[in-house]
C-alpha cells in the first residue's frame, strides 16, 4: 500500500510530552492518478499521431501542388524558348526579304525609271524651239521621274541599307538621324562613339533597325522637340539610349492590353535586343517623353580584329 505517515510533536515549552503519527492511505488516489495519466497519454498520443497524419498528407498534397506548378512552369518557359525562337526566325526572314526587295528596287525599277528619265531628255531635246509647251511638260515630267527616282532609293535604303555594309554601323545611325532631321523640325542631339568592329554584321543590322524604329515612332506619335541619343561603351558591353521630350505614353496602360492591339514597333524592337542577349526598357509618362534604353553585349571575337 502507499501511504503517507506525517509525525506531529506535542511540546510543553521545551518539554516533550508526546506525539501524533497520521497516516493517510493513498493507494487509491494513486491507481487513478495513474489512470489518468495513463488515458492522458493515450489522447496526447493519438493527438500527435493525427497530427503527424494531417502533416503528412498536406505534404504529399503540396508537393502534387508543386510538381503540376513545376510542370506549368517548364512548359510556359519551353513554350516562351519556342516563340522566342520562332519571331527570332520570322525577323531573319523578314530582313532577308527586305534585302531581296531592296535589290531589286535598285537594280529592276531604279534603273528603269533612269532610262526613262534619259529618253524624256533626248526627247526634250529633240522638240523645237516652236514646241515649248511640250519642253514644258518634259520638263515637269523630268522632275517628277527625279521625285521618283529620290523616293525609290529613300525606299530601298530604309528596307536595306547599303551604307551599313559600306560604312558601318556609326555611319549607319548617322547617316539615319540626318535623314530623320531633313524630314522634321525635331532637333537631335546625339552623342556616340565609334561603334564598328564591336558587333557582328547581324548584330549591326539588328541595332540599326532599332534605332529606326524608335526614330519612325518618334516621328510619328511624340510631337517631340527635341531628341537626345547617347551611346557609351564600357568593357564587355554597348549602352544605348534614346530619349524624346514629346507627350509620352502610359506604360502599364500599354502592357494591360491585348497582345494583338499592343504597338508592334515596341513588340519588335525588345524581341531584337532579345535576339542580342540584350534587354531593351522604355520609360515613359503621359506629358514627360520617352526613354528608351537597351545594352548589347560586345562581339569579343570581333572587337579584336
Amino acid at each position: 500500500a502507499d501511504v503517507i505517515e506525517t509525525y506531529v510533536p506535542l511540546m510543553n515549552g521545551d518539554n516533550f510530552l508526546g506525539a501524533f503519527e497520521i497516516y493517510y492511505d493513498i493507494t487509491d488516489r494513486k491507481s487513478q492518478l495513474d489512470d489518468l495519466l495513463s488515458k492522458s497519454s493515450i489522447v496526447l498520443f493519438t493527438l500527435i499521431v493525427g497530427l503527424l497524419f494531417g502533416i503528412v498528407i498536406i505534404f504529399f498534397k503540396e508537393s502534387k501542388t508543386t510538381a503540376r506548378q513545376r510542370s506549368a512552369e517548364k512548359a510556359l518557359r519551353e513554350s516562351g524558348e519556342r516563340l522566342h525562337f520562332l519571331s527570332s526566325h520570322l525577323l531573319t526572314a523578314q530582313e532577308r526579304e527586305r534585302k531581296r526587295i531592296s535589290l531589286e528596287l535598285h537594280d529592276e525599277l531604279g534603273q528603269s525609271l533612269t532610262v526613262l528619265k534619259l529618253q524624256l531628255r533626248s526627247i526634250e531635246k529633240a522638240l523645237n524651239t516652236e514646241q515649248s509647251a511640250l519642253k514644258e511638260d518634259c520638263e515637269k515630267t523630268l522632275q517628277y521621274v527625279d521625285q521618283i527616282i529620290e523616293n525609290v532609293r529613300r525606299l530601298s535604303r530604309d528596307l536595306s541599307p547599303s551604307i551599313l555594309e559600306d560604312l558601318g554601323l556609326t555611319a549607319a545611325i548617322q547617316w539615319l538621324i540626318e535623314d530623320f532631321g531633313k524630314h522634321s523640325t525635331i532637333k537631335v542631339d546625339i552623342d556616340m562613339p565609334v561603334l564598328d568592329n564591336l558587333f557582328s554584321d547581324d548584330a549591326q543590322i539588328i541595332i540599326y533597325r532599332i534605332f529606326q524604329e524608335a526614330f519612325t515612332n518618334i516621328g510619328k506619335h511624340a510631337l517631340a522637340d527635341t531628341v537626345s541619343v547617347v551611346v557609351e561603351e564600357t568593357e564587355s558591353s554597348v549602352h544605348f539610349m534614346v530619349q524624346d521630350d514629346g507627350k509620352g505614353f502610359d506604360i502599364k496602360q500599354i502592357e494591360a492590353r491585348y497582345p494583338t492591339e499592343r504597338s508592334l514597333g515596341l513588340l519588335a524592337m525588345d524581341e531584337r535586343a532579345r535576339m542580342l542577349d540584350g534587354q531593351l526598357l522604355v520609360h515613359s509618362r503621359n506629358g514627360t517623353g520617352t526613354r528608351i534604353t537597351f545594352t548589347v553585349p560586345i562581339d569579343s571575337e570581333k572587337k579584336q580584329r
